[in-house]
């Protein structure tokens, strides 16, 4: 147990904050389209990261549209060198809660009747710059 508290950077989970599905006559089209949506703010005063990671999911024939926003919440150690934080921010907290985001899509249309959507494994290192430009600092605004 003590090696979890000397992590350097910690994911205490995370929650769908909204779930949007529509599906239409033309579900079964195999063919979709996925855009990312990621948000941050570090808030140095409690050492908590907050990714608000947002997917939205449309098929060719525009049958199914799906989004899901949700918010993982990361702990990271105040003594940490801020480049690697920033690694850690940027590039592993998108790959650590993409594969709940993925199961999670994949249980919702597999419950709903239509063939199950099924997220590709992927490489998210595309959404770091974006990550980013969409971070902000709690507190900087006071």
């Amino acid at each position: 147990m003590d090696s979890i508290k000397n992590l350097k950077f910690r994911f205490n989970g995370f929650t769908i904050v909204k779930s949007y599905f529509e599906c239409g006559n033309n579900a079964d089209d195999k063919a979709f389209t996925i855009a990312f949506d990621p948000k941050g703010i570090i808030d140095d005063e409690n050492s908590i990261f907050e990714l608000q990671f947002n997917v939205q999911i449309t098929n060719n024939t525009k049958d199914i549209n799906i989004e899901v926003h949700s918010l993982g919440r990361f702990e990271f150690d105040k003594n940490e060198d801020m480049g690697q934080l920033n690694s850690y921010f940027y590039l592993n907290a998108p790959a650590i809660m993409f594969p709940y985001i993925r199961a999670y899509i994949s249980s919702m249309t597999a419950l709903s009747g239509i063939r199950t959507v099924v997220i590709p494994t992927m490489n998210l290192i595309g959404l770091q710059e974006d990550l980013k430009k969409n971070t902000v600092k709690k507190g900087l605004e006071e």
